[in-house]
């Protein structure tokens, strides 16, 4: 079989282990930092992480500030607004601490502050001009990987739909996963985190642009998270397990950094566009559906991801164990506490032909996936998420 043509992209460095956040500080110095400004929010402030961060950075002899005003899922103003009062500090580095929103921020703050203009200006794909301020991103939750991607993503509330901002250059310098910063996460929290890292790391293994590389770290990815999700839940004090998840989470980013995703990330995001639906609660409840209408065009990749999964595929066909996949991916969303169907959440069956329109105009997605989603589709796929 012929070896496809593909390219592979990364932070540039990554540290992974309990503790490593203790090298903020220093690696901040190393970009040529004297002033360093935290974007988070109120909560990472609460538990006390934040200060663990601002105390490392004065250890290093660097001026820190701190931005925690973000909320949430960011819209395009309070990105904005962050950028006027970061921009007052004149730092020469950027951190950002939290879920995937605070890093998504703190990648657009660090090219506004150096570009100028407004979001809208770098929506789409490749449309950053160059390396934005030096950057640091820290992971708080097993979720997002957004760690390791070059994306950003921000909600339109002109038009209520989630969009993003796409480039090499969004890429952090470093990025450190400290896992013990996820272990005081609720349960719900871990399980739409964890679904989300899932997914990430399962649509990047079947989508068209995944490559040989990216096939094995995402398949990695799906082993550790899917074996991994259900002990953290059931005992939130295993400190192993945790440590699995974050590695599975930073995986899947990397993945997605590579291969991207498809078509669950397409019909999710007018869920929290529209809905305020959180992201990984969207991916989670359109996670099984989307799969299942995928299985019939991989196969052979939706039976390892069975194996990978723990399931018995021994003696079976490969279409045998892709609905054996299929199966077990509906299980694992069906044993996490969470809403799994749309109707929980507020979503009623009227709302199905908007959501559908808004989903059919998310094409950068939508041409990745690897079965084509089409309005009659996608407007099926929501029905039996409802």
């Amino acid at each position: 079989m012929e070896v496809k043509t593909f390219s592979f992209r990364a932070p540039g460095v990554t540290i992974f282990g309990r503790g490593t956040s203790k090298d903020t500080g220093p690696r901040a110095k190393q970009l040529g930092a004297r002033k360093v400004s935290i974007i988070t929010d109120k909560n990472i402030v609460n538990v006390g992480i934040a200060e663990k961060i601002v105390q490392s950075i004065r250890s290093a002899n660097l001026e820190v500030n701190l931005f925690d005003e973000i909320e949430g899922e960011p819209d395009i103003d309070m990105i904005e607004n962050c950028v006027r009062a970061v921009r007052e500090e004149s730092p020469e580095v950027i951190v950002g601490l939290g879920g995937g929103s605070c890093m998504d921020a703190a990648k657009v703050v660090a090219i506004l502050l150096k570009y100028g203009g407004k979001v809208c200006d770098y929506i789409g794909t490749e449309k950053v001009p160059g390396k934005g301020l030096p950057v640091i991103l820290l992971p708080t939750t097993a979720g997002t990987g957004a760690e390791a991607t070059p994306n950003a993503i921000v909600t339109n509330k002109s038009i209520k739909l989630k969009q993003a901002v796409v480039s090499t250059y969004l890429l952090p310098d470093v990025a450190i996963v400290d896992p013990s910063f996820t272990d005081t996460l609720p349960p719900k929290v871990t399980a739409f985190t964890g679904l989300d890292a899932f997914t990430h790391a399962f649509e990047c293994y079947i989508c068209k642009k995944a490559s040989p590389l990216t096939d094995i770290i995402a398949l990695e990815a799906i082993g550790l998270i899917a074996q991994n999700l259900r002990e953290v839940i059931k005992n939130p004090d295993n400190k192993q397990a945790r440590d699995k998840l974050a590695l599975g989470s930073l995986l899947g980013g990397i993945a997605i950094t590579n291969s991207g995703t498809g078509g669950v990330h397409a019909l999710a995001y007018p869920l929290g566009g529209t809905f305020g639906i959180p992201h990984g609660l969207a991916n989670a409840i359109m996670l099984p559906w989307v799969s299942e209408f995928n299985m019939p065009a991989c196969i052979h990749k939706f039976a390892q991801v069975a194996e990978k999964m723990g399931e018995n595929t021994k003696n079976l066909s490969p279409e045998e164990a892709a609905i054996k996949a299929v199966s077990a991916i509906k299980k694992l969303v069906e044993d996490m506490p969470i809403p799994s169907r749309l109707r929980d959440v507020g979503i009623e069956k009227e709302d199905i032909p908007r959501l559908t329109d808004l989903a059919s105009e998310v094409k950068r997605l939508l041409d990745n996936n690897p079965r084509e989603l089409g309005v009659s589709e996608i407007r099926k796929i929501y029905e039996k998420a409802f």
